[in-house]
């Protein structure tokens, strides 16, 4: 469909919903909350041709794509330069393209995948009754295709961790196996490598791409091309680590990994690891996506049995780090480290 869409000189967008003689550039327009901006396929019929008309109840003509790129992106988010065909959509991060999607509709919970199969340029058989799995083999897809650790970066952003020698103190911040040992958060998508649905690239995406070679710089130590394999440990996968530990050991409890991402004030975005409660025996580089801010003593005293959604706020995913904080702890990054990720939700 993404291919016909490419190839069509016009496509018509008839909005049933909005009448003749809205205004468009108006904030709260019938063009602005019309359900095509909200529906999962639709993104492909607006991307893909170069030309889009998009017209009222009545079939007047409101305006095009490109004409109208400014009031498209508000309701979007996607950039406007895409729109108007003055940067292509490959440019766009992965992180970006999912975005868009993110608060978009479908009938079948799959078509959140298909949908975006042309989007992303993979190749995906539909299943129909897969469910979520659907969504996980589109980012696997997407892994083959696209060298874009973008995918990664979902979830909550930590900023303030404490890299080179952290304090008994300190590390309480950053301990993970105390603060998840009495937390259920089985069937959560949290922990796991990929996300299960594009509700969780939701909200303003500031992340950019860097080179591989860029990323070597940057860290001090040369990065290999990564590699990903599906086993049935995880995903297995080669990627420049910094191990710490809460006792301030160096040791082996939480781990970050570098990705070639960085914010829009030039942060590099690094996924933090730890290893599962009860993983199995020889099992060191087996490991889980975040951690858990540990609650206050006396909220866990009347509290005792916290659900997974009362710690949603307090579970970080990810690592912002500056390049002060990078420098400082240049000696302790381990180049190539090979581990398995679990990467995706159990979903039988």
């Amino acid at each position: 469909m993404y291919r016909w869409y490419r190839c069509a000189e016009v496509c018509y967008a008839h909005l049933w919903d909005v009448e003749d003689g809205d205004n468009p550039h108006i904030t709260n327009s019938q063009f602005r909350r019309a359900e095509w901006f909200k529906r999962g396929w639709t993104l492909q019929e607006l991307l893909a041709p170069n030309t889009v008309l998009f017209l009222s109840k009545t079939w007047a003509v409101i305006g095009t794509k490109h004409s109208l790129a400014k009031e498209i992106h508000d309701v979007t988010s996607i950039d406007t330069q895409i729109l108007r065909g003055q940067r292509k959509l490959s440019d766009a991060s992965v992180a970006e393209r999912m975005s868009w999607a993110s608060d978009r509709v479908t009938t079948k919970v799959e078509d959140r995948a298909y949908c975006l199969v042309g989007i992303f340029g993979v190749h995906l058989m539909p299943l129909y009754g897969e469910g979520l799995h659907a969504f996980i083999r589109l980012q696997e897809a997407i892994l083959g295709v696209i060298p874009d650790q973008s995918i990664f970066a979902w979830g909550q952003r930590r900023d303030s961790l404490l890299l080179s020698e952290p304090s008994p103190s300190a590390t309480a911040l950053i301990a993970s196996p105390g603060p998840l040992s009495d937390v259920d958060i089985r069937g959560q998508s949290w922990p796991y490598l990929l996300a299960t649905s594009p509700k969780a690239f939701k909200g303003p995406i500031d992340i950019s791409t860097i080179s591989r070679a860029q990323l070597s710089e940057r860290l001090g130590v040369d990065v290999e091309y990564p590699r990903y394999a599906i086993t049935s440990y995880g995903m297995h996968m080669t990627l420049p680590t910094l191990p710490f530990s809460e006792d301030g050991s160096e040791g082996k409890e939480l781990h970050l990994a570098f990705l070639a991402c960085q914010d829009k004030e030039g942060r590099l975005l690094a996924l933090i690891l730890r290893r599962p409660r009860s993983p199995p025996s020889n099992s060191e580089s087996i490991m889980h996506v975040g951690f858990c801010l540990p609650f206050q003593a006396q909220f866990r005293l009347s509290r005792p049995n916290l659900m997974a959604s009362e710690i949603g706020d307090r579970y970080y995913r990810l690592a912002v780090l500056s390049q002060e904080q990078i420098s400082a702890c240049r000696t302790r990054i381990l180049a190539d480290r090979k581990v398995y990720v679990q990467h995706s939700l159990p979903l039988i």
